[in-house]
């Protein structure tokens, strides 16, 4: 038997039994073996360490070779690592030419090749044997006329399960669990409880007073067409005489909208906005749930989109022949101010399947029904914001809302009232 100089590829030291406790003379038929460690193999080594795809046991392998692999070079780069076997590190680069020998330095399994190639080119009389795992390799190396070992099964370590194949097993097993398990829905405010309260305001609006001024500011600033004397502006007098007209329902339609904007502003000062939430605290999901509100007989009740937006405001008329022009805003004229009356637009995002849809009674404001397709367990659903709005300052006061709960899977069917406390002033 003759001595032989084994390459282990990265897989070999990280898979198979560790390396000093393998009687390699007797797995290679050699008198001898030097392990051979070229600087891409410790390369591959040092990168495994922090190799989040790879398993921890693979990281603690590659960590526990790489310490040893320090303490056995500090003596002229060689040690002996038991009976017929030493430990060789090669300290350079291969020189071989890759291009040549069809060999890319940017592929680990190439530098291997090129390792044991220029250590042939160094000591061409010794027998030279690759051990790999890997088939790829293998082929790439006789290729090149290397020799080459596969371990055996009874080096090879036993495969390590995959933590994330544990992790599914766990999250089925819950699932069958949380299947059979009970939902439990409860209806609160967003502040988690069935009691809110609410600071509505009293806007006192335009008086006939107020109106009477407005007006008197809107002539002034838009007078009519004085008529002309003398035959030669027949003409004039009749288109004066149009546009007069048309100034007398331009003045009638500017005092409608100063009361309906005067209205508005009241309307939206009193609304009451709700958020209301649907909270599974049991340990399995609702499916197909429909949860109904009941408000006061005085009340409507709005979501974002159909809460009334303000007036619009009149078109002035033009005293060309040109088409009209629409009327600036009151507050050019010393109205109300704007801002008093603005409302956020509602937006329009593209609805989620599991988003909670709102429909009303076709005949009354006053009722709401909830649809959610599913309330998982540890869930909260949010309920586009709700507005209700009674008809004066007057009816407005503390009141009660009637809910109702059903879900298709598992069956629910509960009763009961959430209560909005209003505080004026």
């Amino acid at each position: 038997m003759q001595d032989v100089a084994a390459f282990l590829d990265t897989n070999v030291f990280l898979h198979c039994e560790w390396f000093e406790h393998v009687d390699w003379p007797t797995h290679l038929g050699a008198r001898r073996v030097v392990i051979a460690v070229p600087t891409v193999v410790v390369r591959e080594l040092d990168k495994k360490k922090y190799d989040k795809s790879a398993t921890r046991r693979v990281r603690e392998r590659a960590r526990k070779v790489v310490s040893r692999f320090e303490e056995l070079s500090r003596k002229d780069m060689r040690a002996d690592i038991r009976d017929g076997v030493e430990m060789w590190f090669e300290h350079c680069e291969p020189t071989i030419d890759f291009d040549s020998n069809g060999l890319s330095r940017d592929d680990s399994d190439d530098c291997v090749v090129a390792s044991i190639l220029d250590f042939l080119m160094r000591n061409p009389n010794r027998k030279v044997v690759l051990v790999t795992v890997d088939g790829g390799l293998r082929l790439k190396a006789r290729g090149r006329r290397v020799e080459v070992f596969a371990p055996k099964a009874d080096l090879m370590l036993e495969e390590e399960p995959d933590p994330r194949d544990k992790e599914l097993r766990e999250l089925r097993k819950q699932l069958l669990e949380l299947k059979g398990a009970p939902a439990e829905l409860s209806l609160v405010f967003e502040n988690g409880g069935s009691c809110i309260e609410c600071n509505p305001e009293e806007v006192a609006g335009l008086s006939e007073e107020d109106i009477s001024s407005l007006m008197e500011s809107v002539r002034t600033k838009f007078p009519g067409m004085a008529a002309s004397s003398g035959i030669p502006f027949a003409f004039y007098d009749s288109h004066a005489s149009r546009y007069s007209e048309k100034m007398e329902r331009f003045y009638e339609e500017c005092e409608n909208y100063y009361r309906a904007d005067s209205e508005h502003q009241k309307m939206i000062a009193r609304a009451i906005r709700l958020s209301l939430e649907i909270r599974n605290q049991g340990a399995g999901n609702a499916d197909n749930v429909d949860v109904f509100l009941t408000f006061p007989d005085q009340a409507d009740v709005f979501d974002e989109e159909s809460l009334p937006g303000p007036p619009e405001a009149p078109t002035l008329p033009s005293k060309s022949w040109m088409p009209d022009i629409t009327f600036p805003a009151m507050s050019e004229l010393g109205g109300l101010s704007s801002g008093t009356s603005a409302i956020a637009e509602a937006v329009r995002a593209v609805a989620h399947p599991n988003e909670p849809k709102l429909s009303f009674d076709s005949e009354t404001r006053h009722k709401v029904r909830v649809q959610i397709r599913s309330v998982k367990h540890s869930i909260v659903a949010r309920i586009p914001p709700l507005h209700v709005v009674f008809g004066s300052w007057e009816q407005t006061k503390s009141f009660a809302i009637e809910c109702r709960i059903n879900a298709g899977s598992p069956r629910i069917d509960e009763e009961g009232q959430l209560h909005v406390v209003i505080n004026k002033g």
